[in-house]
């Protein structure tokens, strides 16, 4: 297989000095998992068109997850997974033509995941050698990242911004197929550029996120009032009775309500709590809540029960980045 490794990318947003500069007296947060913030983020390809124009796209259903290791980079990981079925290159009748079997066929390969394998240290910054499979092939590929800056975003949180692009061959991935498109596709590169900026947003814990209740009371916030001043028993009867009418009068979103689980982690009984808001819930928020307990079981050291729960996270949604680079680290 020929793989061509390209320089580092820039970012292509502006990082203002007070962020790049910034400097925090505070001790590094250490190891933790980070969350890839896709509104500052993107992974875009391009290839050229008879040799010359070029064609960029991107996917608009995508997610990533940082293993993130200031101290040692090198035991850092990254998993990125992304939903072909939402490419977008600006024109209709070629995204349908790239999500069809002529090329992507996403009904039989709906993901295509990077996953890295290993971290190493460059003079300009670092390769991250990992995995890269699309239309079921996999191969292994070199992506050199550029650490463009670790900026302090308040208290117990950072920001790791990073670039990096690297090429392979569509033919590699049995994406030159000769059907009714190979006189089309001879027209467009054999050669795929691909650049991805990534902002990894880390926290200090979870439990530290705030609630939001900006435009509605949370229900988060309400549960945990509940459980501070009555117990978990009475949280629950609470849950159950807001849940039979009066619950559109507080943010009940999924990130609400995993979070009062994060915040009450210590507690024994946030397994029971979650369970019952588990009770005829939507995928979205069963998500939210497998995660936040697979999260309190991995705190806990109970990894048995972590690996469940993350497990039950990528049946309920394929594309979760997050839960499948905690099974690679628990599994």
């Amino acid at each position: 297989m020929l793989m061509k490794v390209a320089a580092p990318g820039v970012l292509a947003f502006l990082i203002t000095p007070s962020l790049a500069l910034s400097q925090d007296p505070s001790p590094p947060l250490g190891p933790r998992f980070a969350d890839i913030d896709e509104s500052h983020s993107i992974v875009e390809f391009t290839v050229r068109h008879l040799g010359f124009t070029k064609i960029r796209g991107h996917f608009e259903d995508w997610n990533g997850t940082l293993f993130w290791d200031a101290e040692n980079v090198e035991n850092s990981s990254l998993t990125i997974t992304m939903n072909v079925a939402s490419v977008y290159s600006g024109d209709s009748r070629r995204d349908a033509d790239l999500v069809g079997d002529d090329f992507f066929e996403a009904e039989r390969f709906p993901m295509a995941i990077f996953q890295s394998k290993s971290v190493e240290t460059t003079g300009n910054g670092f390769d991250v050698v990992g995995d890269l499979t699309l239309h079921g092939i996999t191969h292994e590929v070199t992506v050199p990242f550029e650490i463009q800056a670790v900026g302090k975003m308040g208290p117990g949180l950072q920001r790791v911004l990073a670039a990096g692009e690297f090429t392979f061959l569509r033919s590699d991935f049995d994406l030159q197929r000769e059907n009714r498109m190979a006189q089309a596709l001879s027209f467009v590169s054999d050669e795929v550029r691909m650049e991805i900026e990534l902002q990894a947003v880390v926290y200090s814990a979870v439990s530290e996120r705030p609630f939001d209740s900006r435009r509605q009371p949370s229900l988060g916030e309400e549960l945990l009032r509940v459980v501070e001043s009555d117990g978990v028993n009475a949280a629950v009867d609470r849950y159950r009775e807001l849940s039979q009418g009066g619950i559109d009068a507080f943010n009940s979103s999924p990130r609400e309500l995993s979070l009062v689980l994060h915040k009450m982690a210590a507690a024994p009984e946030s397994e029971t709590l979650g369970a019952v808001i588990l009770e005829g819930t939507d995928d979205e928020t069963g998500v939210a809540i497998h995660m936040a307990l697979g999260d309190i079981a991995r705190s806990a050291g109970d990894h048995v029960a972590a690996i469940h729960h993350y497990q039950r996270v990528v049946e309920l949604r394929p594309f979760d980045s997050r839960a499948r680079e905690l099974l690679r680290h628990l599994q």
